[in-house]
C-alpha cells in the first residue's frame, strides 16, 4: 500500500473538516458534478449526482471522533456504515449509499464533506480490489460559493489515522484522487 505525501497533505484538511464541520438540518439536498480525469491525450468525464436526505448531527460526529481516537479506523468506518444519509450516483455507472454528510459554511460559501459506503469510479472502470472487498470508503469534498457553484475532489480511503499530534491522515491505495468540476447545489 502506497502512502502519497501530497495526497495525504490534501486529505489531512478534508478529514479534519469531516469530524468538526458544522451541520445544519435541512430538507433534501442535491449536488451535481462532472468527474474528470486525464486519460492519455484526452479527458474522461462522467456525471455525478449526490442526493442527501439528512446530515450527520453534532452528537454523531462527536461519537465518530471518539471512536476513531479510542478504537481506530476500522471501528469508525464500521460505525459510519450504520448511517444512511442519501445516495451518490454516477450516470451509467455505480452508485453508493451516502453514510456521512457535514457542511462548514463560511463567509464566501461552504465546504461539504461526504463519505460514501464505497469509493465511486467511472462507469467503464473496474473497481479496486479494496472496493470489491468492501474494505474502503469514498471521501468527497465539495467547495461551493454562495451561489452553490464550485469544484471538488473524491478519493478512495482505506484507513483513517490520528497521529500522536492529533493530525488526521487518510491512507489511500494510490493516487486515486478524481477532480470534480461544474459542482452545483441544485437545492
Amino acid at each position: 500500500m502506497k502512502d502519497f505525501r501530497n495526497l495525504e497533505r490534501y486529505l489531512v484538511g478534508v478529514v479534519s473538516a469531516l469530524l468538526v464541520a458544522a451541520s445544519v438540518a435541512s430538507a433534501e439536498e442535491v449536488y451535481t458534478a462532472t468527474l474528470t480525469s486525464a486519460r492519455g491525450l484526452g479527458k474522461k468525464t462522467a456525471e455525478l449526482t449526490l442526493t442527501i436526505t439528512s446530515r450527520t448531527s453534532e452528537e454523531e460526529a462527536a461519537r465518530l471522533q471518539k471512536i476513531l481516537t479510542e478504537q481506530g479506523s476500522d471501528a469508525a468506518i464500521a460505525e459510519l456504515r450504520k448511517f444512511d444519509r442519501g445516495i451518490a450516483k454516477i450516470t451509467g455507472g455505480p452508485s453508493s449509499p451516502v453514510r456521512h454528510m457535514r457542511s462548514h459554511v463560511g463567509q464566501n460559501g461552504a465546504r461539504v464533506i461526504i463519505i460514501t459506503d464505497g469509493p465511486l469510479y467511472f462507469p467503464d472502470d473496474a473497481p479496486s480490489p479494496s472496493a470489491v472487498a468492501k474494505t474502503s470508503i469514498g471521501l468527497i469534498e465539495l467547495v461551493v460559493d454562495n451561489t452553490g457553484k464550485g469544484r471538488g475532489n473524491m478519493v478512495e480511503a482505506l484507513k483513517i489515522n490520528v497521529t500522536p499530534d492529533g493530525v488526521f491522515q487518510v491512507v489511500t491505495p494510490g493516487a486515486t484522487k478524481i477532480d470534480l468540476e461544474n459542482v452545483q447545489q441544485k437545492r
